[in-house]
């Protein structure tokens, strides 16, 4: 066990599970399961460096080389759609997923594009305003549909 500024750091890197703490005793070093995904991920450091890095440092590394999904766990772009009769909203729907988009009943924070009929609900107007959501007409969003 070493300490650097009031830092304790296991350093026996042939020890069991490798863990450093800060003086709250709170951990500081990343812990087995954090390496792991890095090596798993072709990380290009050494175990022996990732030993020694602080979780934080893992971390990023994996958010700047595998950026996380949404909770839908599709890159698709969504869109939602709001004002419409159902049967318009189930055929622009079907239209919208055929064209590579996933459709959502809500604003979200990933939502790209909010398509508005007659009757655009105000609150998810206001919503996708905030979140700086594209928000277009019906000619608009069938202008951007290719012909079939």
């Amino acid at each position: 066990m070493s300490s650097f500024r009031g830092e304790h750091y296991n350093t026996d890197l042939t020890a069991g599970p490798h863990y450093a703490f800060d003086s709250r005793g709170d951990e500081y070093v990343a812990s087995e399961k954090v390496i792991g995904m890095m090596v798993g991920k072709g990380a290009p450091f050494s175990v022996e460096q990732l030993r020694v890095m602080e979780d934080r440092e893992c971390w990023k590394w994996i958010y700047a080389n595998f950026p996380p999904r949404g909770k839908t766990g599709s890159s698709k772009p969504e869109i939602c759609f709001t004002g419409f009769r159902p049967d318009d909203r189930t055929r622009l729907e079907r239209l919208a997923e055929q064209n590579g988009y996933h459709v959502v009943t809500e604003v979200t924070v990933g939502l790209k594009v909010l398509v508005a009929g007659e009757a655009p609900g105000p609150v998810k107007l206001n919503k996708a305003r905030e979140k700086e959501s594209e928000i277009l007409s019906e000619a608009e969003f069938l202008a951007r549909i290719p012909p079939t």
